[in-house]
C-alpha cells in the first residue's frame, strides 16, 4: 500500500497542492484526474522524487518510509537521446544493482514482458528511427524494467496514435495486476472500469472520487446498485 498523508508540493517557495492524501492498494490501479495546470503532473514528480519540485509531508510504502528502493517510479513521456540505439536507451534505465551485461538484460527482461513485444524488432536502431508509438512507449519500458512496486504514469494517452494508447492500455492491464499503477489523467474514462481508487485535483486539493465521471465534465451520472458510477 501506498499512503500519503498531509502531503504538500510546491515550486520555489509557491505552494501549488495541500493537504494531499491518498491511499493506493499494490497491486492495484489508481487514477488522479484533473484539468491541465491543476498539479497533477507536479504531484506525480513529487512522489518519484524528480525535478525542482518542493514536497513535505508523509508518504509511505508498505508501511515503510520512502528510500530509493522502494520510491515510486515515473515513466518519462519520451526520452530525449535519439542518436542512441534503443537498447542503449533501455540499458541506462536499469538498476545498478543488476549484474552482467547491461545488453543481456534488456533482452531477457524484454521476453518476460510480452506488452513490451513491439519494441524487440527495433533494438539495434537509433531511437530517433523508431515508429511514434514505439518512442513513446520507451519511457515506460524504463520504468517497468527498474521493477518498480508503484508505477507513475502522466497522462499517457495524451496525444498517443492508435497503437501507443493500446500498449499503453496492455500495460496497464497487465501491470495492475503485479504492482501499483497510479496514472494521472485530464480524462480519466480509458482507465476507470475496475479501477482501486479514482481521485479528482480540483484548486490545489484531492478529493476522492466517485471511481465514475465528473458529472460537471461527461455528463449526467447514473449510479448502480453497487454504487460504481456509470455513463448515463
Amino acid at each position: 500500500m501506498l499512503w500519503v498523508e498531509k502531503y504538500r508540493v510546491g515550486v520555489r517557495g509557491k505552494v501549488i497542492l495541500s493537504g494531499v492524501q491518498l491511499e493506493l492498494p499494490c497491486p492495484g490501479l489508481g487514477v488522479i484526474e484533473g484539468a491541465a495546470g491543476s498539479g497533477k503532473s507536479l504531484l506525480l514528480a513529487a512522489l518519484a522524487g524528480e525535478g525542482v519540485v518542493e514536497a513535505e509531508g508523509r508518504v509511505r510504502m508498505g508501511g515503510r518510509a520512502l528510500s530509493a528502493a522502494n520510491r515510486p517510479l515515473l515513466a518519462t513521456r519520451e526520452p530525449s537521446t535519439p542518436r542512441r540505439t534503443l537498447e542503449q536507451v533501455l540499458a541506462a534505465g536499469l538498476p545498478r544493482r543488476l549484474d552482467g551485461s547491461p545488453r543481456r538484460a534488456v533482452r531477457e527482461a524484454l521476453l518476460r514482458w510480452d506488452v513490451l513485444a513491439a519494441l524487440r524488432p527495433h533494438l539495434d536502431r537509433p531511437l530517433a528511427m523508431a515508429p511514434h508509438a514505439l518512442r513513446r512507449l520507451v519511457g515506460t519500458a524504463q520504468a517497468l524494467l527498474a521493477d518498480p512496486a508503484v508505477l507513475l504514469l502522466d497522462d499517457p494517452l495524451e496525444g498517443a496514435d492508435a497503437l501507443c494508447a493500446e500498449l499503453h492500455r496492455r500495460v496497464v492491464e497487465v501491470e495492475r495486476e503485479r504492482r501499483g499503477v497510479l496514472i494521472a489523467a485530464r480524462d480519466p474514462r480509458p482507465w476507470l472500469s475496475g479501477c482501486e481508487r479514482h481521485w479528482v485535483l480540483d484548486g490545489g486539493q484531492l478529493r476522492r472520487g466517485r471511481r465514475g465521471f465528473r458529472s460537471d465534465v461527461y455528463g449526467p451520472v447514473a449510479h448502480d446498485e453497487a454504487g460504481v458510477a456509470e455513463v448515463s
